[in-house]
């Protein structure tokens, strides 16, 4: 009977480590609480923050032995909100998935036995930081057009073209492109399970392939896509040098990150 209640409580532990660590379907928490709130601020600190409660339980137990099936569930948890990022014309919604997608591969740190130089949450916010950015102006979107939609034809690069920028190189950032933090993030686990775990590399790589696919279509439906009515206002030039500087800070995160990592 105790041995019953500890395994019970072992497996209550990883619930709720799979809730901030978010794997399908307890993900969809996340995506309820992210669409709910609009507040830009808001949905930044979910972003920031999410993550880091399910990381902080994994390291208070780190000779807990989850499931074999663990790292599997994690991996299609993944793969399904990258899959599923590839329908979605909203920004903000997209913007959840992909965080979801991401997070859920921080289980490969965990329990794929791999060896990192820096904390786990580190990587983490390393990881939500391009989401965080590209959700701050998102916002700047919204408000300017009442929506950021691929149906509401927005045209940025010939309406708002500092804006449009500025929202390319966020994108480039959250689908790990270099030289962004996420893109190191993503190479060390491909390159630390491709002679023992090809398997899981591979998962990883499609993951990444997906994210890049659907950030295509984010940037032709918002920056390209319809024909341009009238014009907007853009970014004024403070603003635009406080994002472009946030950019240029992920950058050089990044190689940084790359120099340790790899």
């Amino acid at each position: 009977m105790i041995n019953y209640l500890a395994n019970m409580g072992d497996y209550l532990y990883l619930l709720i480590t799979a809730l901030f660590l978010p794997l399908f379907p307890l993900n969809i928490l996340f995506h309820e609480m992210f669409a709910r709130f609009s507040s830009r601020l808001i949905r930044s600190l979910l972003l920031l923050f999410w993550p880091l409660p399910g990381l902080a339980l994994v390291g208070q137990s780190p000779d807990l032995e989850p499931p074999a099936w663990l790292l599997s569930w994690a991996l299609g948890s993944s793969i399904l909100s990258a899959y599923r990022s590839l329908a979605l014309r909203d920004v903000a919604i997209w913007i959840s998935f992909l965080a979801t997608s991401a997070w859920a591969l921080l289980w490969v740190i965990r329990e794929g036995g791999m060896s990192f130089p820096y904390p786990s949450y580190l990587l983490a916010v390393a990881i939500s930081l391009p989401l965080v950015l590209l959700t701050l102006l998102t916002g700047h979107i919204e408000r300017q057009f009442g929506g950021a939609h691929i149906a509401l034809k927005l045209q940025l690069a010939a309406r708002t073209p500092r804006l449009a920028g500025l929202f390319v190189a966020a994108v480039l950032a959250v689908v790990a492109t270099p030289i962004f933090p996420t893109f190191f993030v993503l190479l060390k686990m491909i390159t630390g399970n491709v002679a023992q775990a090809p398997a899981i590399a591979a998962v990883i790589l499609l993951v990444w392939l997906l994210w890049s696919w659907s950030g295509a279509r984010i940037l032709q439906g918002i920056i390209v896509g319809g024909t341009a009515q009238s014009q907007a206002i853009d970014l004024n030039l403070i603003v635009t040098w406080s994002y472009a500087l946030g950019l240029i800070g992920l950058a050089v995160a990044g190689l940084g990150l790359g120099g340790v990592l790899l």
